[in-house]
């Protein structure tokens, strides 16, 4: 994870002097794999919902800082995020998405128990806000777990630990575990197959579930579509819930 971020502050350092030359506002992603940028996508089907998130913006530059692997912990207690944020400024905004990796205690050295992700959200949120950015607050994507064809909640109090963290602070949430664990019971298991790489419903090594282009596009509009249920002023008219008719991506 050290080695990902590394890198991660490397590319930020390379295209600040562009982002800084840039007149349109910075739309910027922080999160874990599942908003992640993939490359290799000529022969890689493997997407983040972020990735794609350019397909649905207009008028915004998106900036995808999400990592494969990344929580709230390595965010904050390995001294990286005002390295991070560094570049961005007033009226840039800033969408957070953690808890995937926050709450696997298998991965002890990403796991956060909710007391401490409150705590690292909170850090988070006051350092952007200190840059005077938009803040957005996003759930974590729910997972597509079954038994015997019924979708299985397995994300304990996290979710609703980002929406009292939301409430608390006072900016907007998208809800996207509610709107995806919706979608997914509507579906069932063997449609979600459609949206995600190998995908074993019942069982998924490590707790990793990837999504595929069609998945990421699906799970890309309802953040979109939560986006625009906020109202905000300064992402109406930037928002697209169509989407593009080729996905545009973030990493080629």
């Amino acid at each position: 994870m050290k080695r990902s971020i590394t890198f991660l502050m490397v590319m930020v350092c390379v295209l600040q002097g562009a982002w800084a030359a840039g007149k349109l506002p910075n739309f910027v992603m922080l999160g874990d794999g599942t908003m992640a940028d993939y490359a290799n996508i000529e022969s890689s089907n493997v997407r983040g919902w972020g990735q794609v998130f350019p397909s649905y913006l207009t008028n915004m530059n998106v900036v995808n800082l999400a990592q494969k692997g990344m929580s709230t912990k390595a965010l904050v207690e390995d001294g990286v995020l005002d390295s991070l944020l560094m570049p961005f400024e007033k009226r840039d905004i800033l969408l957070i998405q953690f808890g995937e990796n926050d709450l696997r205690d298998t991965i002890g050295a990403q796991y956060s128990p909710v007391d401490v992700m409150i705590e690292h959200l909170l850090t988070i949120i006051e350092v952007a806000k200190e840059k005077k950015m938009h803040v957005i607050l996003c759930t974590l994507l729910a997972e597509p777990f079954f038994i015997d064809g019924q979708w299985i909640d397995r994300m304990g109090a996290y979710p609703q630990a980002i929406r009292n963290v939301a409430k608390y602070v006072e900016v907007p949430l998208i809800d996207l575990e509610m709107m995806s664990h919706h979608w997914m019971e509507r579906r069932g298991a063997e449609d979600m197959k459609s949206y995600y790489v190998d995908l074993n419903t019942e069982e998924s090594p490590e707790g990793e579930y990837l999504l595929n282009e069609a998945g990421a596009l699906v799970v890309g509009k309802m953040a979109v579509a939560g986006l625009k249920a906020l109202n905000l002023n300064y992402m109406n008219k930037s928002l697209v819930l169509k989407g593009s008719a080729k996905p545009k991506y973030t990493t080629k």
